[in-house]
């Protein structure tokens, strides 16, 4: 037999070697390997409440930023309901000085310049109305954006 080759024989001195330089687990990995499965299950469980408490936290935030973007699109509805109104004001207060022109050029008989006073009289009244409905909207876009502005969504 070759002395160079190596045998599985216990009694050989390089496996004498191999065993006395394998290294000791330290005291704690012993310990720890001994709970292994407990450890498994705390940090199975730990993991689920911090998943838990993430998802709950991103409906939070996605219901408040549903709660921001609805009241941005009342503003933005709000404020074309009052450009709509003030123009509107606006080709009444131009048709009213038209039929207040006429009035004035005197080529009306009584029965037209009574139906003229009746228009603008009315227009007078949708005027009235639609600065009030102006006063409300501004009023409903100060709320909204006082809302918005100081966490109203929360």
């Amino acid at each position: 037999m070759d002395p160079n080759v190596k045998t599985g024989n216990s009694s050989s001195p390089e496996l004498k070697l191999n065993k006395e330089n394998k290294r000791k687990e330290p005291l704690l990995l012993t310990r720890l390997k001994e709970y292994k499965d407990l450890i498994a299950l705390v940090v199975f469980f730990v993991c689920g409440v911090i998943w838990i408490y993430s998802i709950f936290a991103t409906e939070k935030l996605v219901t408040e930023l549903d709660c921001i973007t609805n009241k941005n699109i009342l503003l933005s509805e709000n404020r074309l309901k009052r450009e709509i109104i003030t123009s509107q004001v606006l080709d009444i207060n131009a048709e009213q000085n038209l039929f207040i022109l006429e009035l004035k050029d005197g080529s009306t008989d009584d029965k037209e310049k009574l139906h003229i006073e009746q228009r603008i009289r009315s227009w007078d009244d949708k005027i009235k109305k639609a600065e009030e409905d102006i006063a409300s909207i501004d009023k409903k876009n100060q709320i909204i954006q006082e809302k918005i502005q100081f966490g109203g969504c929360k």
